[in-house]
């Protein structure tokens, strides 16, 4: 950080806060979401410290599951449409409703049925 250009902007980094992955053998948070919220809560204090702006990438189903209810973390959203559950329309989710974290929603993500093979739209709010 220290080595950015006067007048760069700080780096933005997004913890990913989704899906339990234990039963395709890759990384899954911890049963407890008291456990998992304090984890990051501390993450994300720490990438701060070190001039960093945060976000999380995840919707409001896996950040219940996940995390519970935690919305005084301040984190900026970036908000995936989970397919078999959110309905709502895609514009809908940029609205301060749509917030799991506590923070603005910044960015949407959405896959389309059309997409072969699957394709992830991004766009910001």
């Amino acid at each position: 950080i220290g080595l950015l250009p006067t007048g760069a902007a700080r780096p933005f980094v997004f913890l990913d806060v989704e899906g339990d992955r234990l039963a395709s053998g890759g990384p899954a948070w911890q049963a407890g979401q008291a456990v998992n919220a304090a984890v990051i809560r501390g993450l994300g204090e720490r990438l701060r410290l070190a001039g960093l702006r945060i976000g999380a990438y995840s919707n409001p189903l896996d950040w219940s599951r996940i995390a519970g209810s935690p919305t005084d973390l301040g984190l900026q959203n970036w908000w995936f449409q989970h397919p078999s559950v959110d309905t709502r329309p895609v514009d809908s989710y940029c609205d301060a409703a749509g917030s799991f974290s506590g923070g603005a929603v910044v960015l949407r993500q959405y896959q389309t049925a059309g997409d072969a093979p699957v394709f992830d739209h991004n766009h910001p709010c």
